[in-house]
């Protein structure tokens, strides 16, 4: 944003719609209803889910363990960009809606979710990290993320978030590929120059296929050790595929965004890439939900207040950590 605040010269030169009429491409053209409501009704529906799920990261006996402390941190962020990636964008689509049409307010919104991107990447490091602590490492773990330590992190992530709102360049929704690029007046405008760039979003996507890949690894490798000792193959198989998942997807994002950010591709893969990271937002609830059965006995007593509140003091089982980053 600093552009818009700092450098009126060359927001003028970026964002301004003077120069063509948005309306050359009719409203109906632009429009994708069906693509726009899957989006938004995908959306809510994690949103649904995962709100009862930090409900109960929030009681007592898991807001004491910093696993579940990130996690919480981690479902604050996916549900913002839920509600960006697939409520606003999936709304923006339904009506073709262009950026010319509210500038300012695309332009913020923009930054926003671009921020709310790249925090959420660099909490999911800092929980691989955690996670990988916890099972190879503990008096590391113990000196890294004890006695509340993991506010440190916290801060770290939002300092991240600030860095990348004020001072990169913000995504622009764009209808015609359902999703959010540089480019505000693609498809009316080229960019031959390539003047509408994020070094930062570039880099942090580069940098997240490599640190996730090499974080995950290590954690499949200590998980191995670990089956190996106890012989518990179905813990060890049920693991990797929730680490797989989880890793697959977001390396997929970050490397589709690298690439449709300056690659010309069927819109058909716009619209996957839109809806990918749709998902991958809210996958963690579905995982905690599937694969935590104490997770998922409290969560079903949030949505039964009174049987919850009768049953609060139920002990937590930490050792079956549902998204295993």
């Amino acid at each position: 944003m600093e552009a818009f605040f700092f450098d009126e010269a060359k927001y003028q030169l970026l964002y301004n719609c003077s120069f063509y009429d948005y309306d050359s491409i009719p409203a109906e053209s632009r429009a994708h209803p069906i693509v726009g409501s899957i989006f938004v009704a995908t959306a809510v529906f994690f949103i649904i889910i995962y709100i009862p799920c930090l409900l109960v990261f929030l009681h007592k006996e898991y807001r004491q363990q910093p696993c579940y402390q990130l996690m919480f941190i981690l479902g604050i962020n996916d549900i913002a960009l839920l509600l960006f990636s697939g409520v606003l964008t999936g709304i923006y689509g339904i009506f073709g809606t262009v950026y010319c049409q509210y500038p300012k307010t695309i332009y913020f919104l923009g930054s926003g979710g671009v921020s709310l991107w790249c925090a959420q990447c660099i909490t999911l490091v800092i929980l691989a990290l955690n996670r990988c602590l916890e099972m190879g490492n503990r008096h590391w773990a113990d000196i890294l993320f004890g006695k509340g330590r993991v506010l440190h992190w916290m801060f770290l992530s939002i300092a991240y978030f600030n860095i990348v709102c004020w001072w990169t360049a913000p995504g622009i929704f764009n209808p015609f590929r359902m999703a959010w690029l540089f480019n505000p007046h693609d498809v009316y405008y080229a960019d031959p120059e390539v003047r509408y760039y994020n070094g930062v979003q570039f880099y942090n996507n580069i940098a997240m296929i490599i640190v996730m890949t090499t974080i995950y690894s290590t954690f499949l490798y200590i998980l191995y050790k670990r089956s190996s000792v106890t012989q518990n193959l179905k813990h060890a198989k049920l693991s990797f595929i929730q680490v797989f998942a989880i890793c697959l997807a977001t390396v997929i994002i970050c490397l589709a965004y690298v690439i449709i950010q300056y690659v010309t591709l069927p819109v058909e893969l716009g619209y996957l890439t839109q809806f990918i990271w749709i998902c991958n937002s809210g996958f963690p609830a579905i995982i905690y939900l599937t694969l935590n059965p104490t997770l998922r006995h409290h969560v079903f007593m949030v949505v039964n207040r009174k049987r919850y509140l009768a049953s609060h003091k139920s002990t937590i089982t930490p050792a079956v950590t549902p998204s295993v980053f």
